[in-house]
């Protein structure tokens, strides 16, 4: 029988820690906002901007969130599990909500887990997809940052090749820890016993978690290699099109002058340096680094860009991921939706 979470308990349990998240955060996102519009004059800005690439910009986040919504159902398959696109892309969009409002984006891996459990596969499966997701973005962020910091572009230089190298550093520590978790599951097993011998049953029904997490892992890696090369791809395409927010978002302000590929080269530089935002979805922290890398070429309009492009990537996303998520918690689970789990029936 698949490992579900309680709704009886965990539904509420769920909704109050987001509740009092929200109650910090709001207050925080609103004077951001506010901030950025007192740099600026709004109204002038708003009649100023080219709609043309406001709703490019508009197509490519709803492209996006399709993109990501299905590479998420292609893990979910490959690892033995059934979920529709639809459901797939739900589950997405209700994650980009919890890693938005969690520091260091934690929030986003546990609400994959608990509505992956709700509505397709076991706990320790679904943790085990969700990180093969983090795990396939940590990837796709090291080989990006490879070709930030060895191409000619001053992204690379002075002070920020040191920060670039050092987040570099940190992924692949994380990268080589997941690999050891992986590849040594027994001593695992043995330190979590160790750990949790004074709660034998906690430590048992962890034991069966970290089972179905191994076999999660197991069923994907037997996958063919063309299923992990799609995976890969799918990857690429999905930070691709999140590099290209800031050339439109330049477009749409008539900032003019600046080569295409020196946006996209400072823009990835960006995104895996604000990777290990501490703050609930980096906020303040990924506005800073925007403003610092960008603020060159956007010169007095760096607060309208940083401010535009956050809409895009963070505040309307957000907002989306926020209603698909309390909509999700008011739908019932795997048993009355007719999904399955083939590996969990067994």
């Amino acid at each position: 029988m698949p490992l579900l979470p309680s709704n009886a308990n965990a539904i509420p349990d769920l909704r109050s820690k987001i509740r009092n998240l929200l109650f910090v955060l709001v207050p925080t996102l609103v004077i951001l906002v506010f901030v950025s519009l007192r740099k600026t004059d709004s109204a002038a800005l708003a009649r100023s901007m080219d709609r043309r690439f406001i709703g490019a910009i508009v197509i490519l986040m709803i492209t996006k969130w399709l993109v990501d919504g299905f590479r998420l159902q292609q893990i979910v398959r490959f690892s033995g599990g059934k979920v529709s696109y639809w459901r797939s892309t739900a589950i997405f969009m209700a994650s980009v909500f919890g890693s938005n409002i969690t520091p260091f984006y934690t929030g986003g891996i546990a609400t994959q887990v608990y509505f992956l459990a709700k509505f397709a596969i076991s706990v320790g499966r679904s943790a085990a997809i969700s990180v093969i997701y983090a795990l396939l973005n940590l990837a796709v962020n090291l080989v990006f940052s490879v070709i930030v910091l060895t191409s000619p572009s001053p992204v690379a230089a002075g002070p920020h090749r040191i920060a670039l190298v050092g987040v570099a550093s940190t992924m692949v520590i994380l990268a080589v820890l997941a690999f050891i978790f992986m590849r040594f599951p027994a001593r695992t097993e043995r330190w979590l016993r160790h750990l949790l011998r004074r709660r034998p049953a906690v430590a048992e029904h962890a034991v069966a978690g970290l089972h179905e997490f191994t076999m999660g892992f197991a069923s994907f890696f037997e996958a063919s290699h063309g299923a992990v090369a799609l995976l890969l791809l799918i990857s690429f395409l999905s930070q691709f099109l999140s590099l290209l927010f800031t050339p439109l978002v330049f477009g749409a302000l008539g900032i003019e002058g600046i080569p295409v590929k020196r946006l996209l080269l400072t823009q990835a530089g960006v995104q895996f340096s604000s990777s290990v935002g501490g703050t609930p979805g980096g906020v303040g922290i990924i506005e800073g680094i925007f403003a610092l890398f960008f603020g060159s070429f956007a010169g007095p309009d760096t607060a309208a860009a940083t401010l535009l492009w956050r809409l895009a990537t963070y505040y309307i996303p957000t907002l989306v991921g926020a209603v698909v998520f309390f909509l999700l918690l008011r739908q019932e689970s795997v048993m009355d939706s007719g999904l399955t789990d083939s590996l969990t029936q067994k």
